[in-house]
């Protein structure tokens, strides 16, 4: 097998690495059982496209939207001209915009390289309470999405490194457990950072062409294994 090749599926191997360590951040940092016992949050990094490079193990359905939520966020933010920067990170959890239900809140991050941006760490984890009109934000008989809690558009929680009390105190103050929200949160921010740093010293220990090579060599090989699989059907 050539060199390049083997780097390549290194270069795979230690970003899954990544997500798992990702995962066993959130899930050590977090205060509810939803995240700590019953593991209902879901690790990726995603490519500047959105598209989904790495995934922990966790829930599919989180995992299926991040690439719509991915997108759905940038198309937002460009929208509405707000600029990322080193140090962001984004909150959302608008069904209208590539999400899931209201509890599951998405947590973005994105990385950096040469002030260009060369991939996300993301965190998507389902909260014990969003507000609505219902405890724990399930309710069969809600006629509109104001009933079923507080929806948030892409917001930055950090700002360039900077923590924004003031979105966190605009959130807990619409949802009954302010504290395991906060705690869960932040454990989510703990799993991007950890991402954002991991991969940083992958760009630097093998170069950032490199890390794109192996990239698009796993979407080729993905490709590849789908569609032998469809032949056979």
């Amino acid at each position: 097998m050539p060199r390049s090749q083997i780097r390549k599926q290194i270069i795979i191997e230690l970003l899954e690495s990544v997500v798992f360590e990702m995962a066993q951040t959130v899930k050590r940092a977090a205060h509810h059982p939803i995240f700590s016992e019953i593991n209902d949050f879901s690790c990726a990094i995603v490519d500047n496209k959105g598209r989904l490079v790495v995934q922990s193990i966790g829930n599919s359905p989180h995992l299926g939207t991040m690439y719509t939520s991915v997108n759905a966020a940038l198309d937002y933010l460009n929208k509405e001209n707000i600029d990322l920067y080193e140090g962001d990170v984004i909150v959302v959890n608008d069904p209208y915009l590539g999400g899931n239900h209201l509890p599951d809140v998405l947590v973005l991050m994105p990385i950096f390289h040469d002030n260009d941006i060369m991939f996300f760490s993301a965190v998507r984890g389902h909260h014990g309470d969003i507000g609505g009109c219902r405890p724990g934000s399930f309710a069969g008989d809600s006629l509109e999405i104001f009933q079923e809690g507080i929806r948030i558009p892409p917001v930055k929680l950090y700002e360039k490194g900077n923590f924004n009390r003031y979105i966190m105190d605009l959130l807990t103050a619409n949802v009954r457990t302010p504290d395991y929200f906060k705690g869960d949160l932040l454990a989510q921010v703990a799993g991007v950072k950890i991402a954002e740093k991991r991969v940083k010293e992958l760009i630097n220990k093998f170069g950032i062409d490199n890390i794109i090579s192996a990239r698009d060599w796993y979407f080729d090989y993905g490709r590849k294994v789908i569609l032998d699989e469809i032949s056979k059907w």
